[in-house]
């Protein structure tokens, strides 16, 4: 049980982080998040992350927004959308 783990574990880990920013997943998050009048579009910026020796490491987050038909953002999720 722990070999499979040990080997499945990871590759559903790159599998998941290959697709969470793939136009699949923000359709499939976004009918979940969105009302039916708005649509989901995905938003990456650049910030930092701290790694385990506590230093400042660059990094990619990325961001659902809801926009309306005007393209006005209404309202950011990033939670939600992460843990989906």
């Amino acid at each position: 049980m722990g070999i499979i783990i040990g080997y499945v574990l990871p590759v559903f880990m790159v599998i998941g982080i290959f697709t969470s920013i793939s136009q699949f997943a923000i359709k499939t998050t976004g009918n979940i998040i969105c009302l039916s009048e708005t649509a989901a579009e995905s938003y990456t910026y650049e910030t930092t992350t701290t790694d385990e020796f506590g230093n400042s490491q660059p990094a990619t987050a990325v961001e659902l927004h809801r926009v309306d038909q005007r393209g006005t953002v209404i309202k950011s999720d990033p939670i939600v959308y992460a843990f989906l």
